[in-house]
């Protein structure tokens, strides 16, 4: 469940910037070697070819988002924050164990938060 909610709403990642290292092309776009690209974590996690109905929140869905970098570029906190998550999920189910939507599953609209 963690996992798809991060891969859902990464309000406090930052887009990666990087520099190629030689000649490529995205969706039809040139890139030369050398030319600096600003690669949005938020596209990646909401990419359809790798996420079926991306906006969907399915928390059956295979894990693998982007939400803390990748490579040596991954978010040193990245372990804290889901750590963080869980034990605040678990927190409030706990003291909440009654706790049930106010209204029906399909009128539910996630809302990310803005980007800040």
């Amino acid at each position: 469940m963690v996992e798809e909610l991060l891969r859902q709403d990464q309000g406090s990642a930052a887009d990666q910037g990087r520099v190629a290292v030689e000649d490529a092309e995205i969706g039809g776009v040139p890139i030369r070697a050398g030319e600096f690209v600003l690669a949005p974590l938020r596209a990646g996690n909401h990419d359809r070819g790798r996420f079926p109905e991306p906006d969907l929140v399915d928390l059956s869905r295979t894990p693998g988002h982007l939400t803390f970098g990748h490579g040596p570029h991954h978010c040193l906190g990245a372990a804290l924050a889901r750590t963080e998550l869980q034990v605040g999920i678990t927190a409030l189910l706990a003291a909440a164990p009654r706790l049930r939507l106010a209204v029906p599953f399909e009128e539910l609209a996630w809302r990310p938060m803005p980007p800040g």
